[in-house]
């Protein structure tokens, strides 16, 4: 059952469909190894153009904003270990921080974060589903959102390798702004989606965010969960309810032989289920006109 415990992605192999989610290293200070793990990818970040104070709110945004030391710090431990790394692939969580007080400034930040870093990861995500003070985040309004995909698809596409870029969601927001970013992702060129959880209570609702996404898509659009708390039982509601690929940054269980057999036991239930059922040997004589 080895072979099912991999898949492929964005034209990536991943020998696991489990990863480690942005938030267990967010200055990439754990990455030598982390990439000597057998998890399917590492997420670094988030990251942001310069260092990050441990809290900080922006009175005009009102957007809480998570501690790191800078692009250039995380470049810096990647150069590190880059020419000569092996395993996981590698993600960067891209995130604005706070100098920007208007949507230019924001979408400028983003512009020159992502040129600085593309090279030195294999995928990108952008969240957007932390909550301010006003219960909302700034890249949930569509026209913010947008613009920022814009210029990144624009970069994207000046260079001459492909890297995914994947937008985060929460499993608390509206229908219509989750059916607006969908339309915007399958339209524009972003890669896939992830249902993001914030709480590992609400892992039934993310679920059903899953499943809600993959029937709005037609089952033809690649969805994820960073399940937040990477436990055996969000693990497999994420699964179950159809994520390809499934992260978490905070650990609920050392180990990853128990992630596989987690995942070999899925493979063979699986395996067993799509199995033709045997036809009994007095039907078989029945069919070719033999007496019972």
């Amino acid at each position: 059952m080895k072979e099912n415990l991999s898949t492929e992605l964005f034209s990536i192999d991943f020998p696991c469909r489990v990863g480690l989610g942005a938030g267990f290293d967010r200055d990439a200070r754990k990455i030598k190894h982390s990439l000597r793990t057998r998890y399917g990818f590492i997420e670094i970040g988030p990251v942001t153009l310069y260092q990050q104070p441990a809290t900080y709110r922006s009175r005009q945004i009102k957007h809480t904003f998570q501690p790191n030391r800078g692009v250039k710090h995380v470049i810096h431990s990647i150069q590190a270990v880059y020419r000569r790394r092996k395993g996981p692939s590698l993600w960067v969580a891209l995130a604005y921080g706070n100098g920007c007080q208007d949507v230019d400034s924001i979408v400028a930040e983003y512009e020159t974060l992502y040129s600085l870093i593309y090279d030195f990861a294999d995928a990108f995500t952008i969240d957007t589903s932390a909550q301010g003070a006003n219960g909302t985040h700034p890249l949930q309004d569509d026209s913010v959102l947008s613009d920022i995909l814009d210029s990144l698809l624009d970069i994207r596409s000046t260079y001459d390798s492909y890297k995914p870029l994947i937008i985060k969601v929460s499993p608390n927001i509206s229908t219509e702004i989750l059916q607006h970013i969908l339309d915007y992702s399958r339209l524009n060129g972003v890669d896939a989606i992830m249902v993001k959880v914030t709480d590992i209570k609400a892992i039934d609702k993310a679920a059903a965010m899953i499943r809600s996404i993959r029937e709005y898509t037609l089952d033809r659009y690649p969805v994820l969960c960073d399940c937040g708390q990477l436990s055996p039982a969000a693990i497999n509601a994420a699964m179950e309810a159809g994520a390809q690929l499934v992260c978490g940054r905070r650990m609920a269980f050392v180990g990853f032989g128990r992630i596989k057999r987690l995942l070999s036991r899925r493979a063979a239930a699986m395996a067993a289920a799509t199995e033709p059922a045997a036809v009994p040997a007095a039907d078989n004589a029945v069919q070719q006109g033999g007496q019972v």
